[in-house]
């Protein structure tokens, strides 16, 4: 996205007319046609169609999960307009906040379980000490995410068979080993 961005603001409106075009198709390839033919529109009529959009089915994300079940009639009518409806905006201001969180505390969730799982196969007790202390302090903020004694054995386990199993330095599982074939032009034999 921000290669597009930066692409039609270099090259100016045509090749921004090229990227609408080239959007608008691969929404339409994925079933939104709507959608893909508000990408294709210059953005004249790219308001009227997306307030008919909000009108006739809310504001619904790409995957039907509705953001505002209704936009009011003077969302709807700014729309036509080409300004965005403010509740829509902060509704997917919301929704986008909400999912930056939880991405956060997986982030942490995963690099604690890491960190555990690095410092237990290398025998490093001071080290797995200090894991378990940063576990229990985000065990404490995130009870809905809570590491337990389970998940930390299953990753160790997990991580040792992945090095076992890894081949010229790749893992894949074994039901997608013909893929090594693709890299076998750099074996030194």
């Amino acid at each position: 996205m921000a290669a597009q961005a930066w692409a039609a603001s270099a090259l100016g409106p045509v090749a921004g007319i090229g990227i609408n075009m080239v959007n608008g198709l691969n929404e339409m390839g994925k079933g939104e046609y709507q959608r893909g033919l508000e990408s294709m529109m210059p953005s004249a009529l790219r308001g009227p169609l997306k307030a008919y959009r909000y009108g006739t089915q809310g504001n619904i994300d790409k995957t039907g999960v509705a953001i505002n079940d209704e936009v009011g009639l003077a969302g709807v009518a700014g729309q036509v307009l080409g300004f965005s409806p403010s509740e829509t905006r902060l509704a997917q201001e919301g929704k986008s906040a909400i999912y930056s969180a939880d991405r956060a505390i997986q982030a942490r969730r995963s690099n604690l379980v890491r960190q555990f799982a690095l410092a237990s196969m290398a025998s490093d007790s001071e080290g797995v000490m200090d894991a378990r202390k940063d576990i229990a302090r985000f065990n404490q903020k995130n009870a809905e995410a809570r590491i337990t004694q389970s998940h930390l054995v299953a990753s160790v386990k997990a991580r040792k068979r992945r090095i076992a199993q890894a081949k010229q330095g790749v893992y894949l599982p074994s039901k997608r080993q013909d893929a090594m074939e693709a890299g076998r032009f750099a074996l030194v034999e």
